[in-house]
Order: structure tokens, then sequence, then C-alpha cells
């Protein structure tokens, strides 16, 4: 899977990682433009790991993505952006289609809706949801 961490991000991602070294993301329904970036920095359980794919080791850190949200993620870069008092987690995709004003939030568009016909029933709630760690 092509899902990767950002090269000038890399330091950030390890020191939030801490001792696990691991980071994990999916898509949280929500926000004004349809999907948003949700990370723990932590590997999945073992209990739940048929749920997830491995997308990249990068400078010793493993970023996991759910694989509900695999095709979504799928040539996706994840990078810190700076701001005044602190800073974000940002989501470049080339599938997203369009962003909320804040950037929050990511309309992923007719990517979106493919995906969601072709998910098993019973699935598209569980997106909804928030993993177990």
């Amino acid at each position: 899977m092509d899902f990767q961490i950002e090269h000038g991000s890399l330091a950030k991602a390890i020191k939030m990682s801490g001792e696990s070294r691991a980071l994990s993301a999916w898509l949280k329904t929500t926000g004004c433009a349809g999907r948003q970036l949700e990370l723990k920095a932590q590997a999945p359980a073992a209990a739940d790991a048929e749920q997830w794919v491995l997308a990249s080791v990068e400078g010793g850190v493993s970023l996991y993505a759910r694989k509900i949200d695999a095709d979504l993620l799928e040539g996706s870069r994840l990078q810190w952006e700076s701001a005044f008092g602190g800073g974000r987690w940002a989501l470049d995709s080339p599938k997203a289609k369009a962003a909320c004003g804040c950037g929050m939030s990511i309309d992923f568009g007719e990517f979106d809706a493919k995906i969601a016909l072709l998910q098993p029933a019973g699935t598209q709630q569980a997106a909804k949801a928030a993993p177990k760690f």
C-alpha cells in the first residue's frame, strides 16, 4: 500500500509514536466535508490485526491503516503542519475532492461513494466508530 509519512515530518512521527514506534491511522465519518483523519500512537491490538494493513515503515516507525479505509488512503502522504500555538497532522491525498474551510475534514467525492457501495453489509457502520486498541 502506498500511504507514507512525508519525509520532513518523520521526526514528529518518531516523537509522537514513542516507545511503540507505531502510528495507526483511520478515517472517521465526521466534519463538514465528510471524513476526518484520526491517529493513535500505537499498533493495532493483536486481536484486531486482520482489520489493519501495514502501510509503510519509515525511520523505524510503522504506519498502519484500517483496511476499510485503505482505498481512500492509497497514494496519500501524512504530514505535520506547524501553526501558531501548536500544529496538526494533515492528509495530502490525490483522491480528495474538497476540504472544509479549516482543513480538518476531507470530501473524497466519487471515491467515497464507490467504496461505500463495495463494502460488505455492516462495515459502513463500523467505519463510523473508532477502532479498539
